[in-house]
């Protein structure tokens, strides 16, 4: 993942960011690190500015219009469990329940990830 500065050099619509989003984003981030995922630089600039966006967000409560969960059937477990794990504290901080088709959003990202790192295993 991103630090807060190198997104905010490649985003420059983050330039104002408040306080407390940069405090939630390094939090985030620093739980990102021990999740062992590891993205390429595309993947990460994606994913970095998607929990920056997704904090906004939470902030908000203006969320994407729910989606069916059958359209996120094929992701792992573990990419929901880590998605629902990075940002738990965020909507928890915010008084909400975790929005469930943002959090899958969101661990569409890692399982491509993962998924992209396994195939380069298995080669």
């Amino acid at each position: 993942m991103l630090s807060l500065t190198e997104l905010k050099n490649r985003c420059p619509n983050l330039a104002d960011v408040d306080d407390a989003l940069c405090a939630a984003y390094e939090d985030i981030s620093r739980r990102y690190d021990g999740l062992g995922v590891h993205m390429d630089d595309n993947a990460d600039l994606m994913f970095s500015n998607h929990v920056m966006c997704l904090l906004k967000r939470i902030e908000t409560g203006e969320y994407v219009p729910a989606m069916d969960e059958e359209l996120f059937a094929e992701l792992s477990d573990r990419a929901r469990e880590m998605a629902s794990d990075l940002m738990a504290d965020a909507f928890s901080k915010a008084g909400q329940e975790p929005d469930k088709t943002e959090v899958l959003m969101l661990a569409t990202h890692l399982d491509v990830a993962m998924a992209k790192e396994k195939e380069g295993l298995e080669q």
